[in-house]
């Protein structure tokens, strides 16, 4: 199984925007949190975890999906990982 790192960045936007991604996102198994030793963090606005057997360009047709169901155009990017370290992110809730 890989695990991705996905960036969505809605053109445009309002706040507003980014939550009903938010859902969106959520919708087509993505995350907006990350897990390590420490607990669940969440992820910058925008930003989501993806674990699954797929090659990335599916990730990047899952994202581009979810994003697509907003009202404004977007950027993304998928990165797969081999590992992610973090500072500074909020607890998840």
């Amino acid at each position: 199984m890989a695990d991705f790192t996905v960036r969505v960045e809605l053109h445009g936007a309002e706040w507003e925007d980014y939550d009903g991604l938010r859902v969106e996102m959520e919708a087509e198994g993505f995350a907006a949190v990350v897990h390590g030793s420490g607990g669940a963090y969440e992820l910058p606005a925008g930003e989501y975890a993806f674990s699954g057997d797929l090659a990335p360009e599916q990730v990047l047709v899952r994202a581009r999906r979810a994003a697509n169901r907003t009202a404004c155009t977007c950027s993304v990017l998928v990165t797969e990982s081999a590992g992610r370290a973090w500072w500074g992110l909020d607890p998840a809730m």
